[in-house]
């Protein structure tokens, strides 16, 4: 009896793109997007057919967990169908014999983890693929790089023994469809449908890869067909897909807390920049220094420090708070010390003290400018005043 345990949706599921040279791109799931996150899926079935009396669109899933930091959970399943056309015989079918899939997550990291045994995917009564076992796992630890981990056992693709490795994660193997499939149809006249004019390939792969999230797949496939049937031409359409055992996980963010500042001190106008160190700095972190803001922050990629711009403040020490945008806060005590800026004073001149003149200093750099000018002039004046009263 078919067991379906949940319906794919485009937000929580593998997705398949095919390249021109064959590769077979596969995304983790969605709902290990946040820090601490784990996530595990054993099995995911696609199928768009419309090929003559065949006809099925569907999408299945089975054994899908997802975690947040902190907790674990597990899920078993045994003898399960996938995905099957519902007809007798059945032209489209995946069984699996086991599932087991598992997820942890908690303060030292998260990791997930898929196991699936004895799998069978059938199309046109031809086995496209089938696997012994498919495992996938990976781990996120708060401190160390991600580990991950993807193995099939006793994999073979259309009969032929295949092997995937970090050095070879894909494989193509292609065939010929049967001039002889039973029709879906139980009021056609014809027993069997000729297909013979198609050509299914298989594609598979398997994946192992950090970009942001660390993703473990065990096992992917797609079926494309090319060739015509009556008046419908294919072109290396994908008709149906398979994803067993895929996880993924994300390292737990690291708790806010403030080590230090540099410089720990500085003028209450304010301006500076300041460096601050310690841990779980975000995206959208924002600083005060007492009861001022800080602007123009500037977080380092490793979360590890920050630069802003320090506020005006009062004369003495100040505390530092810095604040996530899920509302964590940090604080560090008297942490800045303001000082009032200096103020420069002219020197007195005590009485008694030598002139320019007294030391025969030449006062004519004095006389510059506009300042100068003005003087000047005025001395000229006063000086050509008395010569005509002499006259």
């Amino acid at each position: 009896m078919r067991a379906r345990t949940g319906t794919r949706s485009a937000a929580s599921i593998a997705a398949f793109a095919l390249l021109g040279g064959g590769a077979l791109l596969v995304a983790a799931p969605a709902h290990a997007a946040e820090p601490g996150d784990a996530a595990s899926i054993g099995g995911v079935a696609s199928a768009q057919i419309a090929l003559g009396p065949f006809q099925l669109v569907t999408d299945d899933i089975i054994g899908e967990l997802a975690q947040k930091e902190p907790g674990s959970n597990s899920a078993t399943f045994v003898d399960q169908t996938l995905l099957t056309s519902g007809q007798n015989p059945d032209f489209a079918e995946i069984v699996i014999g086991t599932v087991d899939t598992a997820v942890n997550s908690d303060e030292s990291g998260s990791d997930a983890s898929a196991i699936i045994g004895d799998s069978t995917f059938s199309l046109f009564g031809v086995t496209m693929v089938s696997v012994e076992i498919a495992s996938a796992a990976v781990s996120c630890p708060v401190d160390g790089a991600p580990e991950l981990f993807a193995e099939t056992d006793d994999l073979t693709v259309l009969g032929s023994p295949v092997t995937l490795s970090d050095g070879a994660p894909t494989a193509t193997r292609s065939v010929q469809l049967p001039s002889d499939v039973p029709t879906p149809d139980p009021t056609d006249g014809d027993a069997t449908v000729d297909l013979s004019t198609l050509a299914a390939t298989v594609v598979i792969g398997q994946v192992k890869e950090v970009d942001g999230q660390a993703i473990s797949v065990a096992l992917s496939a797609a079926v494309l067909i090319d060739g015509t049937y009556g008046s419908q031409v294919f072109d290396r359409q994908n008709i149906a897909s398979l994803t067993l055992a895929e996880t993924g996980c994300r390292e737990p963010a690291a708790a806010l807390s403030i080590a230090g500042v540099s410089p720990a001190s500085g003028s209450t106008v304010g301006g500076e920049t300041a460096t601050i160190t310690g841990s779980g700095f975000v995206e959208g972190t924002t600083v005060s220094f007492g009861s001022n803001a800080a602007t123009g922050v500037v977080i380092d990629p490793s979360g590890d420090s920050l630069t802003a711009i320090v506020p005006a403040g009062t004369a003495g020490v100040a505390s530092i708070t810095v604040t996530n945008p899920d509302g964590a806060t940090a604080t560090l005590a008297s942490a800045y010390d303001y000082a009032a800026p200096a103020i420069s004073m002219p020197a007195a001149v005590e009485p008694g003290s030598p002139t320019l003149a007294d030391t025969g200093s030449d006062v004519t750099p004095l006389v510059t400018g506009a300042a100068g000018a003005l003087l000047l002039g005025a001395l000229l004046a006063t000086l050509a005043r008395a010569r005509r009263r002499r006259a």
